[in-house]
């Protein structure tokens, strides 16, 4: 489907530690805080731009597995712009792990609280495969490290302009409620299976901007809003679909709050979905 505009906004985690947090983010990864309070601690890419990452604090340790994130996903331009914060991670020792999927190149990290981190750009989308029943080819291959340290612009690094969240990938327990959220409701297409395991959805023929698996088994339970991971996550979209969207959590007569131009509801993992009219 192709909706225009559509937009990963923002996600905010609960988390406990402030100070190794505030390292982790800060000093590792190099964001800007543009906002600090006894609770929270907002941060953007760059100073002067608009946060896309919130941290909420009062949070506990998950006693169990449950239902949240898998990983959310930092897109960068291009393989250079990402070489130098690989360069930095690897001095400081921190675990990395990389995956080719044809469409992009990706290397994973998790956060001290154990929120998943991907850390990507794309590949030309002319290059993506698409078979006749609208379905993206992507792997898992090995990543050729050193090419990606051989492009790392000279100096500190920095992130470059037009940063986003690329893409949610979720820990469900059911494929079939994913479905109903990311297919019935936001209307996203289907565009790759692993198995009956994993789901990717897309909008505007993007190779997915969500996914979930369930990697962790069908028997898990919600996630515990005041336990450590992910609290909600905010897309931003135009009026048209904005208004259909209403249209349907209406007629599903699922649970829901209005604020402003902004639609709030409960996800498929149990965290909060808003959903902001540009």
């Amino acid at each position: 489907m192709y909706t225009q505009p559509f937009k990963i906004k923002n996600i905010t985690l609960k988390a406990s530690n402030r100070q190794v947090m505030r390292y982790f983010y800060e000093e590792l990864l190099g964001l800007y805080p543009t906002e600090e309070t006894e609770d929270i601690i907002s941060y953007a890419f760059r100073k002067g731009e608009v946060p896309f990452l919130h941290l909420e604090f009062g949070g506990m340790t998950r006693t169990e597995k449950s239902t949240g994130l898998f990983h959310y996903a930092i897109l960068f331009p291009n393989r250079a712009s990402k070489a130098g914060l690989i360069e930095r991670l690897i001095k400081a020792k921190y675990p990395l792990g990389a995956g080719d999927h044809l469409v992009s190149e990706s290397f994973y990290l998790s956060d001290p609280e154990v929120n998943g981190i991907e850390l990507y750009h794309d590949r030309d989308s002319k290059n993506w495969n698409w078979d006749d029943e609208g379905q993206v080819e992507m792997g898992t291959f090995s990543v050729d490290v050193e090419a990606v340290l051989a492009t790392k612009k000279v100096g500190d690094f920095s992130y470059p302009a037009k940063m986003s969240i690329g893409h949610l990938h979720f820990t469900g327990n059911s494929l079939a409620l994913a479905d109903k959220l990311f297919i019935d409701m936001l209307q996203t297409d289907l565009v790759a299976r692993v198995g009956n395991t994993a789901h990717f959805y897309s909008q505007n023929h993007y190779h997915h901007h969500f996914a979930t698996n369930l990697w962790e088994g069908t028997r898990l339970k919600k996630r515990n809003l005041q336990e450590n991971g992910i609290l909600a996550w905010e897309i931003e979209v135009g009026r048209e679909y904005y208004e259909a969207v209403l249209e349907r959590v209406v007629a599903t007569g699922r649970t829901y709050e209005v604020r402003s131009k902004s639609i709030i509801l409960e996800d498929h993992v149990g965290a909060q979905l808003v959903i902001t009219e540009i």
